[in-house]
């Protein structure tokens, strides 16, 4: 438990849900959505270092969604062939991954079929932080 200690000290690291793991649980799941890449993932790398603490598999959960806000086809074109090179990197990195598709992609099924032991995703900021800059709407 220090190394998860270790992890929740750090300044990038923010712990949503208060309490221990689930002893019991089977992994701990990275919730892949805007860094889709295995390597050079700073949320993924928490993941991996929260289960190696833990002594449990990291899987990687990815499940597009479908109706984004002004995603079009070439957005999503570029997304399925950037597929095999992740789950290539994550195979490297002895990482399951498992890619759920519309309707079947609900991140909450999936945790009730895996049961973690923690879960670990992106912060995922909304608009720009920099003055002078407007968000999209």
């Amino acid at each position: 438990m220090d190394g998860l200690n270790e992890l929740a000290d750090n300044p990038r690291v923010t712990v949503r849900r208060a309490g221990p793991p689930d002893p019991a649980g089977t992994c701990v799941v990275y919730w892949m959505q805007r860094a889709q890449r295995g390597l050079d993932n700073p949320a993924l790398d928490v993941a991996v270092e929260a289960a190696s603490a833990l002594g449990k598999p990291t899987v990687v959960f990815f499940a597009p969604v479908p109706f984004y806000p002004h995603a079009n086809l070439r957005h999503y074109r570029f997304l399925t062939q950037g597929l095999p090179d992740i789950a290539g990197a994550l195979k490297k990195r002895n990482i399951g991954f498992v890619l759920r598709r519309f309707p079947e992609h609900s991140l909450i099924k999936f945790c009730e079929e895996v049961r973690p032991s923690l879960v670990v995703a992106m912060r995922i900021r909304c608009g720009s932080s920099k003055p002078g800059v407007a968000r999209r709407r």
